[in-house]
């Protein structure tokens, strides 16, 4: 379930980026509708999964579904649709609504009797109680339902009690679906979050509280832009003079860039150059902060798609590395199953009568049947052994069991078999190999 909703995650707001990317002259009708549908399906499996995992929370591990995940996904969610809601209406001013059901009463806004006495479906998304969402529910119903003349005011409340969750939902509780009741809905739910300096608040404690990017990354840096711009436009909408505000919102954001970014918005800044009447810098605006940000996207957006992540691909190669050496190593061990000095089924770093030689014998041992220093298996020597183990008594390429105490090693030993810088070579075991490493 999880694994389903980080997925649905991502097809929302790759989903939302595409829509974004389309130019408004760009929109038929057919497309927008087709795309508040799709949208509206993904949303419907989104939130159908979300009850799941808030129910099942304690069966999750920490931080397996944060909060955040619900919200950013809804916040782009709604975004898109009020694109689309947009262009819908731009491109059909004159469409009509839904028929007239003024003379509806109970059985009206049911979900029984013939198809032809149900309300019409309209896609308008859940209000989950919070304050800071209600601005874009506010929008979206006053725009789709509250306003629309054709609508009586039963089904108007129908529609509002059935796209309420959490305290607004327990708000309307004890009111009757009834034609008078839903003034009465609509007025406790905008005395309840109609409350402008909170909500003034509320957007200038998100924008303080904005993510510091901590590496290039043009999705990072886009939803940066979005962020702000988002809370720049409800702001607007409360009356706020954002449009006094560029410096204030250029330092913001310029503070939340990842270090290389801040450097090229510092030299972006220095070619604004000075006021050629007052000789005074000229300081950056929040236009030129926005179409810096934009074009950096861009550009990091095709660098991205050219060379991928180092630390994806030193992922990669280190995995396949690691593969690669397990690989050697579980042939090495199938190949030799039997102990080299007595035959039986160990290996020979266990073998009991090994163990009880002298260590001259064991290193005489080990050179007669051509075995490897380092892990005492046949078919490679210690300059290409498989192995990451060493000595734990020196750390030098040599088996613990053939460690000399003494400080005086033969020339052989030192050129053969304790190479204290053998090379990391991985090739196929083959009787073939020489006990010498090759000359550089």
């Amino acid at each position: 379930m999880l694994a389903t909703q980080r997925a649905l995650i991502g097809v929302i707001r790759r989903f939302v980026e595409s829509v974004q990317s389309v130019p408004r002259a760009s929109w038929t009708s057919g497309q927008a509708q087709a795309r508040l549908g799709l949208l509206s399906s993904y949303w419907t499996d989104f939130l159908a999964n979300h009850v799941e995992l808030v129910t099942d929370s304690a069966n999750l591990p920490p931080d397996a579904y944060p909060a955040s995940c619900y919200h950013d996904t809804e916040a782009a969610y709604l975004e898109a649709m009020g694109l689309l809601y947009d262009v819908q209406t731009q491109l059909n001013p004159m469409e009509p609504g839904p028929p007239n059901r003024r003379d509806s009463a109970g059985p009206s806004i049911g979900l029984t009797g013939s198809s032809n006495s149900r309300l019409p479906r309209i896609d308008i998304p859940v209000f989950s109680g919070r304050r800071e969402d209600w601005e874009s529910f506010r929008d979206l119903f006053g725009a789709l339902v509250h306003r629309d003349d054709q609508l009586s005011d039963v089904e108007k409340l129908y529609y509002l009690k059935a796209h309420v969750r959490g305290d607004a939902s327990a708000a309307l509780d004890s009111l009757q679906i009834t034609a008078p009741s839903y003034a009465t809905a609509w007025g406790l739910l905008e005395e309840r979050y109609e409350h402008r300096r909170l909500l003034v608040s509320d957007h200038i404690t998100a924008l303080f509280n904005l993510p510091h990017l901590t590496r290039e990354s043009a999705s990072g840096l886009q939803s940066l832009l979005d962020t702000i711009e988002r809370h720049r436009d409800q702001l607007q909408a409360l009356g706020r003079p954002v449009d006094h505000w560029d410096d204030w919102f250029v330092i913001r954001a310029a503070c939340c860039m990842d270090s290389i970014t801040r450097r090229e918005w510092e030299i972006e800044t220095e070619r604004l150059g000075k006021d050629s009447e007052s000789g005074r810098e000229v300081l950056p605006t929040y236009q030129n902060l926005t179409d810096f940000i934009r074009r950096r996207c861009r550009s990091l957006a095709t660098f991205e798609g050219i060379h991928p992540e180092p630390h994806q691909s030193q992922s990669r190669n280190n995995r396949s590395s690691s593969s690669s050496k397990y690989r050697s190593v579980k042939a090495l061990v199938s190949q030799s199953p039997a102990c080299a000095h007595c035959g039986g089924s160990h290996y020979l770093g266990r073998c009991e009568q090994f163990v009880k030689l002298d260590l001259s014998s064991r290193r005489a041992l080990v050179t007669r049947l051509r075995l490897c220093f380092n892990c005492l298996r046949p078919n490679h020597m210690v300059w290409n052994c498989p192995s990451n183990s060493t000595c734990s008594t020196c750390q030098k390429d040599h088996h613990s069991l053939l460690h000399e105490p003494s400080r005086k090693r033969s020339s052989e030993d030192h050129m053969v078999h304790d190479s204290p810088k053998r090379q990391r070579i991985h090739v196929q075991p083959s009787s073939a190999e020489v006990d010498s490493p090759p000359s550089s």
